[in-house]
């Protein structure tokens, strides 16, 4: 007996608006300066929230602008790369940490949890008024982008650390937004 078919939704990104609104809504501030690198990071390399809170000092190389994520979904090590906004607030929000340790951590030092990081993203939306995004939206929002700039289908399955295409087919399936975007963009060239 087959398996009857699934509708898979689109997942949904974050918008560019809201990214906006919550990086405005960060500051200047050591605290502000960590949760811009947070975001940029999230937006840039789409690594998972849990590989972001992993991550340590020794594993940035800002030679090559990558982050070495230890542990990866299954277990799996993999190297992912920050895009140039990104570098530019992770080496500031690393000015005032040691050498050594987490590279997110909460006032008090201890390191950065999940549920600390939805409540940063939580905070930050109620601070602008909007929807508070999943922690996951910010990969979907990578990997749309990632194929609107041209690049293939399997680098950016490696570079989300995804086995297989198939994975990677429910973070690109296009909503009518995304479609329509692309139509304008084809019409106005």
């Amino acid at each position: 007996v087959k398996a009857p078919r699934l509708i898979v939704e689109p997942l949904e990104g974050v918008g560019v608006g809201a990214v906006e609104l919550l990086l405005d809504a960060c500051g200047s501030n050591a605290i502000g300066q960590r949760n811009k690198a947070i975001l940029y990071l999230l937006l840039e390399t789409g690594i998972r929230a849990s590989e972001l809170l992993s991550i340590n000092v020794e594993d940035i190389d800002f030679s090559d602008s990558s982050i070495l994520i230890r542990q990866g979904k299954g277990r799996k090590p993999r190297t992912v790369f920050m895009g140039p906004t990104a570098r530019k607030n992770l080496r500031r929000h690393l000015k005032n940490m040691p050498d050594k340790g987490a590279v997110f951590t909460t006032r008090e030092g201890d390191r950065l949890t999940y549920q600390g990081l939805r409540q940063v993203i939580r905070r930050l939306a109620a601070k602008v008024g909007i929807d508070e995004p999943g922690l996951h939206d910010f990969r979907r929002t990578f990997a749309l982008e990632q194929l609107k700039m041209g690049v293939d289908v399997y680098t950016i399955s490696r570079l989300m650390g995804h086995t297989d295409l198939q994975v990677l087919s429910r973070y690109l399936k296009q909503t009518k937004g995304d479609l329509g975007s692309s139509y304008k963009s084809i019409i106005d060239s």
